[in-house]
C-alpha cells in the first residue's frame, strides 16, 4: 500500500496522522480514530470511510465551468497582471444515508479588490444548496451577496429557504460572522450577536469570545428568551478551548458551565470533559 511513499504526522496532543500514497494519482489519510481519506492527484477529496466502513462521496464541477480572470498588482513599479483561474466546486456529497447534498453557484463571478493598487479577485460563491432523497427536494437555500463599501469582503450574505424562512449575515473585514438574523413570514424569529478575541493570542485566532442570542417567540410578538454565551482559551498556542458559560436572562436555572481539559497522551483519548451546574438547584 505504501510503495509510492507516504510520511507520519504528530499533532499537539500526540496522535499519529498518516498519509499514504496508493498510487501516483490517490493518496490516503488515516486519521487518529482510523477512518480514512481518499484525495485525488488534485488534492480534492473525493472518499470518506468511517469504522463501519460506510463511505461518504464528493464530486466537483469542471472547472473550465468556472473561470475568472484576477489582476494582481506590483508594488515594484505599479504594473498588473492578469491570470486565469479554473475553480474546482464541490458539485454533490452523497452520504451512506442516501441523501445527497447538491451545490451550485453563481454563473457570474463576484469581484473583491485587493489591497490599494487595483489587483482584483474574481470567484464564484454558492448560489444554491439543497438536499435530495429518493428524487425528492428539501430544505433548498438560495444566496445573495452584499460587498462591503471598499469592495474587499461581502458584508451581508441573505439566505432564502423553504417555508418562507430567511437568513440575514452580517461580516466584518476578517470574513467573521457578527449577526445573524433569521425571520419567519418577516416576523423576527431568532438573532445572534457574535464578538471575537481582541487580545493578540484571541486575535490571532480570530476566536469566538462571547455570543449573545436572542430567540423570539412566534405565538406572541416581541417576547424572546436571551442566552448570553462566553467562550475561555488556553494561554498556550493551541488555543484550545477550555471553559464555556450559558447564562439565560430569564431563567437562572438554565445557566451552565462547562470545564474542559486535554491530556498529552492519545492513548487516554486527549479529551475530559466535565459539566456542572451553576444554578442552586
Amino acid at each position: 500500500m505504501i510503495d509510492f511513499g507516504g510520511m507520519v504526522i504528530t499533532d499537539s496532543w500526540g496522535r499519529d496522522i498518516c498519509l499514504y500514497c496508493m498510487s501516483a494519482n490517490e493518496m490516503m489519510w488515516v486519521l487518529p480514530d482510523k477512518s480514512r481519506m481518499y484525495y485525488e492527484r488534485t488534492n480534492t477529496l473525493h472518499s470518506v470511510t468511517d469504522l463501519g466502513g460506510r463511505i461518504t462521496s464528493y464530486s466537483y464541477h469542471d472547472p473550465n465551468t468556472y473561470s475568472a480572470v484576477c489582476k494582481f498588482a506590483s508594488t515594484a513599479n505599479g504594473d498588473s497582471t492578469s491570470h486565469l483561474f479554473s475553480h474546482m466546486l464541490l458539485k454533490d456529497v452523497a452520504y451512506p444515508t442516501g441523501l445527497v447534498t447538491k451545490y451550485e453557484y453563481s454563473t457570474v463571478p463576484s469581484v473583491w479588490n485587493i489591497g490599494t493598487l487595483g489587483g482584483v479577485k474574481r470567484f464564484f460563491p454558492i448560489g444554491e444548496r439543497k438536499d435530495t432523497a429518493k428524487g425528492i427536494d428539501y430544505n433548498l437555500k438560495l444566496y445573495q451577496y452584499t460587498n462591503s463599501s471598499d469592495g474587499k469582503y461581502f458584508q451581508y450574505t441573505n439566505v432564502i429557504g423553504q417555508n418562507n424562512i430567511t437568513e440575514k449575515h452580517t461580516f466584518n473585514s476578517k470574513s467573521l460572522l457578527t449577526e445573524k438574523e433569521i425571520r419567519h413570514t418577516n416576523e423576527i424569529a431568532y438573532l445572534g450577536t457574535y464578538t471575537y478575541g481582541t487580545t493578540t493570542s484571541a486575535a490571532d485566532y480570530k476566536l469566538l469570545v462571547s455570543s449573545i442570542e436572542k430567540t423570539y417567540s412566534l405565538q406572541y410578538s416581541g417576547r424572546y428568551t436571551t442566552k448570553t454565551t462566553t467562550y475561555t482559551y488556553s494561554s498556550n498556542k493551541k488555543a484550545d478551548l477550555i471553559k464555556i458559560v450559558e447564562s439565560w436572562l430569564d431563567d437562572a436555572s438554565l445557566d451552565t458551565e462547562v470545564l474542559m481539559s486535554y491530556s498529552q497522551s492519545y492513548s487516554k483519548q486527549n479529551a475530559y470533559i466535565f459539566r456542572r451546574w451553576c444554578s442552586k438547584y
